[in-house]
């Protein structure tokens, strides 16, 4: 959560870039090579930007864990664009070369956590848990100004995030 906060003291406590909140996130142990993300530059609101940070803490968290970061060839892909007249982030994080996984019996700590959190500021969660690897799609609003600078590209169709 520190470096989320920084993050948003660069900018004045009004908006955090979400490449920078992955990036600083998912510094897990130097394995960066096994982490893909990509999107277009955006930026969450204060409230937004501590909620993804923490939902990003434990996805990470736990692959490393128990899902495909605790295996050699497995990697993490995290994707997102901007959606809609009002923009939100759709964001998509993928494990794939793990240890095959199952649906947990019961409701955890971080399945709550995660929701809660994101709900908690306008946003939501499903997170799907299949043989492969765990996927999680995230919304969350962006910033008031739309969460875009004047170099980022324009919304697309939420039809454009690719389906695991």
């Amino acid at each position: 959560m520190g470096s989320a906060h920084t993050l948003l003291t660069r900018r004045s406590w009004e908006s955090a870039d979400v490449t920078d909140l992955v990036r600083d996130q998912l510094a897990l142990d130097g394995d960066s090579e096994r982490i893909l993300i990509h999107g277009p530059r955006a930026f969450l609101a204060p409230q937004s930007t501590l909620a993804l940070a923490l939902v990003l803490h434990e996805l990470g968290t736990n692959a490393c864990k128990y899902g495909c970061l605790s295996a050699r060839s497995g990697r993490v892909s995290i994707d997102w664009v901007i959606v809609g007249a009002e923009p939100a982030l759709h964001m998509e994080w993928t494990e794939r070369g793990g240890p095959k996984i199952r649906a947990p019996t019961k409701r955890g700590f971080g399945i709550t956590l995660i929701e809660k959190s994101l709900g908690g500021v306008g946003g939501s969660a499903q997170i799907r848990f299949e043989s492969r690897g765990l996927t999680c799609r995230i919304r969350l609003p962006l910033a008031e100004n739309g969460g875009r600078d004047s170099s980022a590209s324009p919304p697309v169709d939420a039809a454009a995030i690719p389906s695991g």
